[in-house]
């Protein structure tokens, strides 16, 4: 009976091909282990997860537990073997495909109208800010308002400047007795007074320090020794 069982085993193995594989007891049961963790996992499985979980499953029988194959209906069988042959795709796998163009040319479709509603939504905050702010020309004397974290508390609350430029983007090169820096329409107002300055770049925290009364907002590190 025992030659019997192990003949019977043999020639099953060998008629289901070379791409079966025998198990050691450790890897029989890590393999249970896992597939016991990917099926009780309910978010972020990974792709060997679903791919453990197509494969195997887990019985109990009695007090112990058996990894089985479950078994593939003739028609999923036949659906699997289509896959490989174009001839043989069936008209439910043409619809699928079909289904999937469309949804990426929606997918498609959507980003267009998306970019172009930014686009309509930055036009018409350009148009209201040049409504609020009108335009200012090269040569224009303006002050610039200093953030409260960029100046000291006896400082001046705006520094002087005049448009040097006008760039792109609605953005104003304007320059200081101290130097140069790029400012947006909406961060100065236009003056009536002219003064000089250097060409050197600056940012308002670095004008603000030279106005100051009090040296501006930071510390001082010495280096005595």
């Amino acid at each position: 009976m025992k030659k019997r069982f192990y003949e019977t085993t043999t020639v099953l193995i060998a008629s289901k091909g070379k791409n079966n594989q025998l198990f050691t007891n450790d890897q029989y049961l890590s393999l249970i282990l896992k597939s016991k963790e990917s099926k009780n996992k309910i978010t972020k499985k990974t792709p060997e997860d679903y791919q453990r979980l197509a494969r195997y499953d887990v019985v109990k029988i009695g007090a112990s537990e058996k990894l089985i194959i479950p078994k593939k209906s003739d028609k999923e069988t036949e659906n699997q073997g289509n896959t490989t042959d174009p001839s043989k795709i069936t008209q439910s796998d043409q619809e699928i495909v079909i289904a999937l163009d469309k949804k990426k040319q929606d997918i498609g479709n959507i980003r267009k109208l998306v970019g172009q509603s930014l686009k309509k939504q930055a036009d018409k905050m350009l148009a209201l800010s040049s409504v609020k702010y009108p335009a200012a020309n090269t040569g224009d004397n303006v002050v610039v308002k200093i953030p409260d974290v960029d100046r000291a508390k006896a400082d001046d609350r705006n520094i002087m400047a005049v448009i040097i430029s006008q760039e792109t983007k609605g953005m104003c090169k304007l320059g200081t007795e101290h130097g140069i820096q790029l400012y947006a329409r909406n961060q100065f107002i236009s003056l009536l007074q002219l003064i000089l300055f250097p060409n050197m770049k600056l940012p308002s925290e670095n004008v603000q320090k030279k106005e100051s009364h009090l040296g501006g907002q930071g510390f001082l590190h010495w280096n005595c020794t």
